[in-house]
């Protein structure tokens, strides 16, 4: 072009003096070959590469545990603890410095509440952070501020932050009181750990949503679940015996279900797709589940209906949605109702 072509120049980068390329504008004739284009593109894409790192699965935590210490419904507070990365070394270059702990709508991480931080190696001196429960909440940048996505602010910045709110040890930040909804309110119920790094450029790099360590947060309270995180149910009989049946019975979610107050989904045969009648308890299997299981041989007798209940230590959830049963199709049903339990 008129004003010259693009060449790379190489430079030292960072405290590990990986080689570089810098861009040059140099001026010269409007003629640029189509090999040159090409080494600039790749060579650019080699200086990128190498002044940051690209994560796996050996460095994501593992064993992340959580018990909620604060028993009022919608807040949460106590210790999240993981075990460290397999590797601590993301691309053979960057040590892992830091873990950022957020609850999330979902487990890509939208509407994100930011928990705590601590940091990677021995363990620091107390924080006088505040105990589960005492209202100290999370650290405040508001509900839709994400000040992990700054990537010019230093690892170290953001774990001073940290102390404002929550105490960090080995592996584990403590944190109080917590509005996990928020105003207005959110289905927050993921909890993920993500590793940070400093690149050599001097900017934060954090794990990606999708290969952080996350799990469903249980929010103890009195309360049961309620009747609208089952979406529809399906159930595919494989035992073409008649009177008896088997195979796979899943369920969806409801948009905008809150999983935070279910520990568990039962799964019944009913003769009733309204409620337990001649009942039948099925399965009981962990939230986060979509499927359970009905044994072969099960035998189908008055029963009519399955239906899916979400539950916790409290009870069962005041309404269930259920599948009509026929024990001589093969093809998946499309029936969906309430049903009412008491």
């Amino acid at each position: 072009s008129s004003q010259g072509c693009r060449f790379f120049v190489p430079r030292l980068c960072g405290p590990c003096h990986v080689r570089i390329f810098s861009v040059v504008r140099m001026r010269r004739p409007p003629t640029c070959s189509k090999l040159g284009i090409w080494t600039q593109r790749l060579l650019s894409a080699l200086g990128w590469t190498c002044c940051s790192g690209t994560w796996t699965s050996d460095n994501a935590v593992t064993n992340v545990t959580f018990v909620d210490t604060n028993h009022d419904p919608g807040d949460i507070a106590g210790i999240v603890s993981w075990s460290p990365p397999r590797n601590l070394l993301v691309s053979g270059l960057f040590k892992i410095e830091l873990y950022a702990v957020f609850i999330a709508e979902n487990e890509a991480g939208n509407e994100e509440i930011l928990l705590g931080f601590a940091m990677e190696g021995p363990s620091p001196a107390p924080s006088p952070g505040p105990s589960p429960g005492d209202g100290g909440g999370p650290i405040s940048f508001g509900f839709h501020v994400k000040p992990h996505r700054d990537q010019g602010a230093s690892v170290q910045s953001y774990a001073g932050m940290s102390a404002l709110s929550a105490s960090s040890g080995k592996n584990q930040i403590t944190f109080g009181k917590t509005d996990r909804l928020g105003s207005p309110p959110k289905s927050r119920y993921w909890l993920m750990v993500q590793p940070w790094y400093t690149s050599f450029a001097g900017t934060t790099q954090k794990q990606p949503e999708a290969m952080a360590a996350k799990i469903i947060v249980y929010d103890v309270s009195s309360d049961r679940p309620s009747s609208d995180i089952v979406g529809n149910v399906s159930f595919q009989d494989e035992d073409l015996a008649t009177g008896n049946i088997s195979g796979t019975v899943t369920w969806t979610l409801a948009d905008g279900a809150d999983l935070g107050f279910t520990s568990h989904f039962e799964v019944w045969l009913s003769a009733d797709a309204n409620g337990l009648s001649q009942a039948d308890l099925i399965a009981n299997v962990p939230v986060g589940s979509n499927n359970a299981t009905v044994p072969d041989g099960t035998l189908l007798g008055p029963r009519t209906s399955l239906l899916v209940f979400p539950t916790n230590p409290n009870g069962r959830s005041p309404t269930a949605r259920s599948v009509v049963v026929n024990d001589r199709a093969v093809t998946t049903t499309t029936t969906t109702t309430t049903a009412t339990t008491t």
